[in-house]
Formats: C-alpha cells, structure tokens, sequence
C-alpha cells in the first residue's frame, strides 16, 4: 500500500476516474465564461498523455487531440510571453475545455 494519502482515504473506483472527474468540475466552475490558455495547454497535456498507448483509436479523437496540441502550444507561448491572442482563438478554444476534455478522459478509461 501507498503512503500517498488520497489513496487511503478514497475507495479505489474513485481515485481511478478522480482524473476525468476533476477535469470536469474544474471546467464547470473555471471556465464559465471561456477557457483559459493555461487550461487548454494542460488538457492537451492530459490527452496527449492518456491515450498515446492506446491502440485503434477513432481518427475523430486522433483528430481532436492534434489540434487541441497546437491551440495548447499556441495558449502556452502567447501566455508565457504575453501575446494578445484575438477573440476568435477563445471562441474556437471553447470545444477544448476542461469539461469536454474530462468527458474524452472517461469515454477513454472504457477503452483499456
């Protein structure tokens, strides 16, 4: 057993969709009114990193990983150097929120 306390407080079916979970109450009370670039970077992160072992993947979800990528390099560069993005760049960044991302993260867990 772990000495990482979360693991001992929380029933196991918990802390294995606590990921997608967070994500999800995370976009829910954040990102209201649009989602920030610093959020988009690391739900690109999440992603990327969640189903780069996974096999078969539906080319939507190829898809939509990728480009989340490049509006999550994109957010990360022009916050860390405080570059203006225009107000198109927010309203297309909204289908990468953290709601939408946490949605993917479960539907993900169902396909290991």
């Amino acid at each position: 057993m772990t000495n990482i306390w979360i693991s001992q407080l929380l029933p196991i079916e918990l802390i294995e969709i606590l990921p997608a979970l967070t994500l999800i109450i995370i976009g829910l009370i954040v990102e209201k009114k649009y989602v920030g670039r610093v959020a988009i970077f690391a739900n690109a992160i999440a992603l990327s990193t969640f189903f780069y072992k996974i096999q078969n993947l539906p080319l939507w979800t190829i898809w939509y990983i990728n480009i989340l990528t490049i509006f999550g390099l994109i957010a990360i560069f022009s916050y860390a150097f405080k570059i203006k993005l225009p107000q198109e760049y927010y309203w297309l960044a909204g289908v990468f929120s953290s709601v939408v991302s946490g949605i993917l993260l479960f539907w993900g867990m169902t396909l290991k």
